[in-house]
């Protein structure tokens, strides 16, 4: 390449990473951890950091049999937490730099499989303003599922490499990626596996593929590698495999959990009626057209189509729907929606007889502010004002409650039901030298959280802490107090005598 060319190269590639900066990584430690799946993973990762149980994740002081996927995610939190004092950075970091190689990995993926740089950087600019991307389980929480999505895209865009050019690095590559993809999130790393299977089976001349024993050797290396996990914790704690069964394949699979049960159309409804892919969606068809009416993109083309439907089909059979379970899938959508746009920026530049130089900078550049301002500041508004919002707000805000009090306080936090969120902070003030307990007006779920401890009565002169409405009303109705610290709904409050 000349002189100018690899400036160009640097400073697209520059830019581009201060693109992913806003969305992925701009107040990333700003938000309390969320209150369910994002601060479980929490106590996990901080029990981990804090005990040593590096096989079997904890809640405390007890295996977790509420979370039963492989550990992954949470050597990984707990390393950052080793690392950084910083805890929602920590929890949620793994997520946002899985977000980064993601955007990198289509980046690089657009060049390589389609010959146009312009391709993989459109495709990771439309992953990046996918608003589905940005929510409460994507690339800016401390959950699965973006570690997940980088996994299975690295899965996915090895194998169609494989599949182009035979050779076998490739093969092995995607084996590894589902791999990690099982260590993740167990059981969802082989939801494009009927995808692949049929775009093999439906092209002649890839049927020999078939019949090659290395693929069968990567698939197999690569069950057993999930497999082997399975296992071990089983043989640590009998009785695993049974949880696991009940709540990621017979149970969850085939019975709706915890109210999400959905009809067939579900993920379809929420990428046009919650506008969650908007406006790529609208492109979709455009960009699947383009692909397999062009004979150099055709094998492509059907790759991710075959792809995109099996996926769905898996991901909607299942009784249990999640909003979520979608987010694998974005990343394939986004390579699609980027050689549409790819080829409607050639038309423009070859309908304006390819301009050079300056003009030709300036053309590109409006045409990317065209395309992606207004999604991209919408994400960036999402992530820079994310907020806890609705019924269960308050059961978030203990972080910042906490954060007000002396660390020499002494008390005792009324708690009416399980919260993780709680959890997690109580952990983390009480290592900052707070002496914060809790005790609970319903007691959990022992496989949800055991060894809690239900109201009993407080004595006169004890200080109680709350920010939920349940709990301020039992205080009132069974004590007479005075308030010492107050702030939003939260209280801490000093026992004076019982009704």
């Amino acid at each position: 390449m000349s002189r100018r060319q690899v400036w160009y190269s640097a400073s697209g590639l520059l830019l581009f990473l201060l693109a992913c900066y806003f969305p992925l990584f701009l107040h990333l430690d700003s938000l309390s951890l969320r209150l369910w799946d994002e601060a479980r993973r929490g106590v996990n990762a901080w029990t981990m950091v804090q005990e040593g149980h590096w096989l079997v994740p904890h809640f405390l002081d007890t295996p977790d049999n509420w979370g039963t996927k492989p550990p992954l995610l949470i050597w990984l939190q707990a390393f950052f937490l080793k690392v950084l004092d910083a805890p929602e950075l920590a929890i949620r970091l793994p997520s946002a730099l899985a977000g980064l190689a993601t955007a990198l990995l289509l980046a690089w993926a657009g060049r390589r499989i389609f010959a146009h740089s312009f391709t993989g950087y459109f495709s990771a600019l439309v992953l990046l303003t996918s608003t589905v991307y940005f929510d409460a389980h994507g690339a800016v929480a401390g959950d699965y599922d973006a570690l997940l999505t980088l996994w299975l895209t690295g899965h996915l865009v090895a194998f169609l490499l494989f599949v182009q050019e035979r050779q076998y690095r490739w093969l092995y590559i995607s084996g590894i990626c589902m791999l990690l993809a099982g260590w993740t999130k167990g059981i969802a790393a082989f939801f494009f596996l009927p995808g692949l299977l049929l775009f093999l089976l439906t092209d002649p001349a890839l049927r020999p593929i078939l019949k090659d024993k290395r693929l069968y050797l990567t698939a197999v290396a690569a069950g057993i590698g999930i497999i082997s996990y399975y296992l071990i914790r089983e043989s640590l704690f009998p009785g695993y495999l049974q949880l696991v069964w009940d709540n990621e394949m017979g149970g969850r699979y085939f019975e709706a959990r915890e109210g999400h049960g959905w009809g067939w159309g579900y993920y379809f409804r929420q990428i046009h009626k919650y506008q969650l892919f908007f406006p790529w969606q609208y492109f979709l068809p455009l960009g699947f057209w383009l692909l397999i009416r062009t004979e150099a993109t055709r094998r492509c083309g059907k790759f991710l189509l075959i792809s995109t439907l099996l996926f769905l089909l898996v991901i909607s059979a299942a009784a249990t729907k999640l909003r979520w379970y979608i987010l694998p899938l974005i990343p394939v959508l986004s390579m699609v929606v980027g050689v549409a746009l790819d080829r409607l920026l050639t038309g423009l530049l070859r309908g304006l007889k390819h301009p050079r130089g300056i003009a030709r900078l300036g053309i590109i550049g409006f045409f990317l502010l065209a395309v992606f301002a207004f999604p991209y500041i919408s994400v960036v508004n999402k992530v820079y004002h994310a907020r806890h919002s609705g019924p269960e707000r308050e059961r978030m805000l203990y972080r910042d409650f906490f954060r007000q009090l002396p660390p020499d306080t002494s008390f005792v936090t009324l708690l009416p039901a399980y919260n993780g969120h709680f959890t997690f902070y109580q952990q983390y003030f009480n290592e900052k030298g707070y002496n914060i307990s809790a005790t609970y007006l319903e007691l959990p779920d022992p496989q949800v959280q055991a060894g809690a401890d239900t109201v009993t009565i407080f004595p006169d002169g004890a200080l109680v802490a709350y920010c939920e409405k349940k709990a301020a009303d039992f205080l009132k109705s069974q004590y007479q107090t005075e308030s010492m610290y107050s702030w939003e709904s939260c209280r801490l409050l000093q026992i004076k005598t019982k009704n």
